[in-house]
């Protein structure tokens, strides 16, 4: 089975590892106590504040109730996951969803146990739940529902924006905005100008709202083995680089620049994000792609 997977990589860079160990960033090595509450405490909202709690006290009532021979299989597909993410959140980061695989086989051992031991109703409560959460959720992010909410709170001698605070749609706001700057400025480059982002993010947002363009949309990269699809698959090369305007969040992107015979700041863009929150972005002129050499 990874056999395959081991000769392709072997052949890329070992791109998948890089990938990897870039997401897992154990660069930040330490003991992070509060990333790892965080990380706890998002896995009520992954998974369901009911069905977590469920989980937990299984779990924990392991000698009180002994596991049965399918609630032991799942377990094993469940809980050695869960368990390595909450350390991978201590020792340095780790997003909600990275658990979200030990759920599939934690769901069928929670539900089971529940109605095994006469407790449907809490999984019944969880549906109605997950079902309400969602209905607010889509009434949220469709503009028809609105909670007027103050400017600003003071809570223990810290001042929030509860609007900032609770824009959970902030990751996905901006990106029309910056496409249709990047849209803008390509309009008035000479033809041939390819557009190129160097982050991951970056360049897949733009890949959907530039997706009727007439240009190369590309990946600018430094040096090292490709970090992600987008740089394995559409780096930019002599052809694509020969002209390309970079949309990149920072300004000194050296190891980028270096790969071109010539680079040039143009432009400085503002996008708002949702209330409180701004990205930075600096377009630069690239000329001469000629690599690492």
């Amino acid at each position: 089975v990874l056999v395959p997977n081991l000769v392709w990589n072997a052949n890329h860079g070992w791109a998948t590892v890089g990938h990897t160990a870039a997401n897992a960033d154990w660069s930040a090595f330490g003991l992070h106590i509060q990333e790892t509450l965080a990380f706890a405490g998002a896995q009520f909202g992954v998974f369901g504040p009911i069905l977590m709690g469920a989980f937990i006290v299984r779990v924990a009532l392991v000698r009180r109730d002994r596991p049965t021979a399918p609630e032991l299989f799942l377990r094993a597909f469940s809980l050695p996951v869960l368990i390595l993410m909450v350390v991978q959140s201590g020792i340095s980061r780790a997003h909600a969803n990275w658990a979200a695989v030990s759920y599939v086989a934690g769901t069928v051992l929670v539900v089971g146990w529940l109605e095994r031991t006469g407790r449907d109703r809490l999984v019944k409560a969880s549906i109605l739940l997950h079902l309400a959460v969602f209905l607010a959720f889509t009434l949220t992010f469709a503009g028809s529902l609105r909670v007027p909410l103050p400017a600003k709170v003071t809570i223990f001698g810290s001042t929030v924006e509860p609007a900032r605070a609770l824009d959970i749609f902030h990751q996905m706001r901006g990106w029309r905005s910056l496409s249709a700057l990047a849209l803008g400025r390509m309009a008035r480059m000479p033809p041939g100008t390819s557009l190129a982002a160097e982050d991951r993010e970056v360049m897949a947002e733009l890949d959907y709202y530039t997706r009727f363009r007439s240009f190369p949309l590309v990946m600018a990269t430094g040096s090292g083995p490709p970090g992600n699809q987008y740089e394995l698959a559409r780096a930019a090369d002599a052809k694509t680089g020969a002209h390309a305007l970079l949309v990149s969040r920072g300004e000194n992107r050296t190891d980028i620049f270096a790969r071109f015979d010539d680079h040039k700041l143009l432009e400085e863009w503002t996008v708002r994000a949702g209330p409180g929150r701004l990205r930075y972005y600096y377009v630069s002129e690239l000329t001469g792609f000629r690599g690492d050499r």
